[in-house]
C-alpha cells in the first residue's frame, strides 16, 4: 500500500522461510498480490511447482529435466541424485536438490553496494541537432554528478549511451584519471565521447552513467584540485536545490526550453541505480 501511495506503482510481495522460496512466491503473486508461504508448508508448496520455477533451471536444463519425465518439483524430489547429475552436471543437480527440498543456505542482505548511477532520455522526434544533444548530455551529468554528491559517492569511469531513429544502440565509456563527483567533470567527459560517435543518423535517446562508485574521500588527494571552483558553483547549486527545489537554478544554455523557445520534446526517464 505504501508503494501504490508514494510512487503509483503496484508491486508482488512473497514472504517464506528461505529466499528462493520467497522469490517464487512473489512470483506467483504479480501483479499486484501477497503470497505467504509458511516454513511448515514448504515442502507441499513446492512440490507443485513446474521445475522451470527452480532458481537456475533455464530453457536447456528444463528440456533436459523433461526429456527424464522431470516436470515438477515433485518429479525432482523422486529422483535419484544420479539421473539429476546426468542431466545437469554435479554442482547444478547438487544445487537443485537442495533448493527441492526447500534447502537455501543464502542469508538475507538488506544492505547494497551501489556500482553505478544514470539518467537517459528518449525523445519524442529523433533529434540531429548537435548543439541540442550536447545540452541534453550536459543537463544528465548535471543530475548524475548532483546523484553522486548527494549519496556521498565518486564515479571512476563515465559512459554515454546513445539510441539511433533505427534503434541501434551504442555505448562509449572513459575512465578518469581520478575518481569525480563533479557534474563538470562527468558532462566534459560525456561531451568527449559524444564527439567521437560517428552521428549517421538522427538521435532517439541519450545517457549519462556514472560507474565504478567508491566513497567520496576514499581515494588520496593531490597536491591541488583542479576543480575547485567548480566545487564551490556545484555546492552552492545543491544548497540551492535543497531549499528551493530543483530547477530553480539551471545552466543559461538550458534557459530557452524553460522560456518556451525551441523545446526538446522528450519522455523523461526518472533515473537508474544498479545495485549488487
Amino acid at each position: 500500500s505504501r508503494v501504490r501511495e508514494e510512487t503509483g506503482l503496484t508491486c508482488s510481495v512473497g514472504v517464506a522461510a528461505t529466499k528462493h522460496v520467497a522469490k517464487m512466491a512473489s512470483t506467483l503473486a504479480k501483479p499486484d498480490g501477497l503470497l505467504i508461504v509458511a516454513e511448515a508448508d514448504t515442502q507441499e508448496f513446492l512440490r507443485g511447482q513446474p521445475v522451470r520455477a527452480l532458481w537456475g533451471i533455464g530453457p536447456k536444463a528444463g528440456e533436459a529435466l523433461a526429456n527424464r519425465g522431470i516436470h515438477t518439483v515433485a518429479d525432482v524430489l523422486d529422483s535419484p541424485m544420479p539421473v539429476l547429475e546426468r542431466a545437469l552436471g554435479h554442482a547444478m543437480a547438487d544445487r537443485v536438490w537442495h533448493l527441492a527440498r526447500g534447502i537455501d543456505p543464502r542469508g538475507v542482505e538488506t544492505e547494497r553496494v551501489e556500482k553505478s548511477v544514470g539518467h537517459e532520455e528518449t525523445f519524442h522526434t529523433d533529434i540531429s541537432d548537435t548543439a541540442v544533444l550536447k545540452s541534453e548530455l550536459r543537463r544528465l551529468s548535471d543530475r548524475v554528478g548532483r546523484r553522486l554528491r548527494s549519496n556521498g559517492w565518486e564515479a571512476s569511469t563515465i559512459s554515454i549511451k546513445v539510441r539511433f531513429a533505427d534503434f541501434t544502440t551504442i555505448t562509449r565509456s572513459h575512465t578518469l584519471s581520478e575518481p569525480t563527483s563533479v557534474s563538470q567533470r562527468i558532462g566534459d567527459a560525456a561531451l568527449e565521447l559524444f564527439d567521437a560517435v560517428d552521428r549517421v543518423m538522427a538521435i532517439r535517446l541519450v545517457g549519462v552513467r556514472a560507474e565504478k562508485l567508491r566513497h567520496a574521500g576514499s581515494t588520496a588527494l593531490g597536491l591541488w584540485d583542479d576543480d575547485e571552483d567548480w566545487r564551490r558553483v556545484e555546492g552552492a547549486l545543491d544548497g540551492a536545490t535543497e531549499k528551493f527545489g530543483r530547477g530553480v537554478i539551471t545552466r543559461a544554455n538550458l534557459l530557452r526550453r524553460a522560456r518556451g523557445g525551441a523545446g526538446l520534446p522528450s519522455h523523461h526517464n526518472p533515473g537508474s541505480l544498479e545495485v549488487e
